[in-house]
């Protein structure tokens, strides 16, 4: 591809040892080659970082250590070390199509550097056999106005950071991160954010993502408190929203704030809930 820039591929850790080689494997197979890793083991008290210190010489990996504070502040240590033109966010337990860089790259440039998504698969590993689902929205690609995005912000998958190429340059001008007292609705807020400083995205109508079906994952923990801060994240989300302020995106944010009210207070009173929903994304 010509004008080939770097693409840095944030990848948070915390206890990763069974499955990052699949994530970092990845990576490294990707068709598009100027590609940098940045992998943040988050506290882990298992293997995973001599895992890849002794596994790993390519000078690809940049692996940054830091005491246990969460995925949001690994991502953000991912930001301020990438150096790359372009970002996305792989979880360590996912891996990524061997042409993912370079589709979602060069649809971007072919659209005048458009905020491109793609779509997943949902992988499960059963009875030593894989499973894998296809969770593509539309069979089309699209071009959406942000407006337009915002009142279908699950339908565009837009509660989830990953499967979307993020231009770093809009990022670190505008200070976006990744909030770290949020443990709940993270993703989405921070998505939001980058949404207010762009016109237009492009849904990429290919399941570019493999992710996991991991009962460790945070989207099998069963219901506790800290689930709450996500009503704060989507409390943040309307209260920001300066950009795209007509009466029917108010409207849908508001209706998506009281939608997660309930919801949350209906949860809290099951403790042993175990979610099986993206709501909690």
């Amino acid at each position: 591809m010509k004008n080939s820039p770097l693409i840095s591929v944030i990848i948070p850790a915390y206890n990763a040892e069974a499955f990052i080689e699949q994530a970092i494997n990845s990576v490294l197979n990707q068709t598009y080659n100027n590609v940098e890793m940045i992998i943040v083991d988050d506290g882990s008290t298992d293997n995973t970082s001599n895992l890849i210190l002794n596994k790993y010489t390519n000078n690809k990996i940049k692996l940054f250590k830091q005491i246990n504070s969460g995925v949001s502040i690994a991502r953000n240590t991912g930001i301020k070390n990438a150096s790359g033109e372009y970002c996305l966010f792989l979880d360590a337990d996912d891996w990524i199509e061997e042409d993912c860089v370079e589709l979602l790259l060069s649809s971007c440039k072919q659209n005048n550097g458009i905020f491109t998504i793609c779509d997943a698969f949902s992988v499960k590993f059963e009875n030593n056999s894989i499973y894998k689902k296809d969770l593509r929205i539309s069979f089309s690609d699209e071009i959406i106005e942000t407006s337009e995005a915002i009142i279908n912000f699950s339908k565009y998958n837009l509660k989830t950071a990953c499967y979307k190429l993020f231009n770093l340059g809009i990022i670190k001008t505008n200070n976006i991160l990744f909030p770290p007292n949020l443990t709940h609705g993270e993703d989405g807020l921070f998505v939001f954010r980058y949404l207010q400083h762009i016109d237009q995205l492009l849904y990429l109508s290919k399941p570019l993502w493999n992710i996991l079906d991991n009962p460790k994952s945070v989207t099998h923990k069963a219901f506790d408190s800290s689930m709450l801060s996500g009503i704060i994240a989507y409390e943040k989300i309307l209260d920001e929203n300066k950009k795209y302020k007509s009466k029917k995106v108010e409207l849908y944010l508001n209706k998506l704030l009281i939608e997660k009210i309930k919801t949350y207070a209906s949860l809290s009173l099951f403790s042993d809930y175990t979610k099986d929903s993206d709501i909690f994304l």
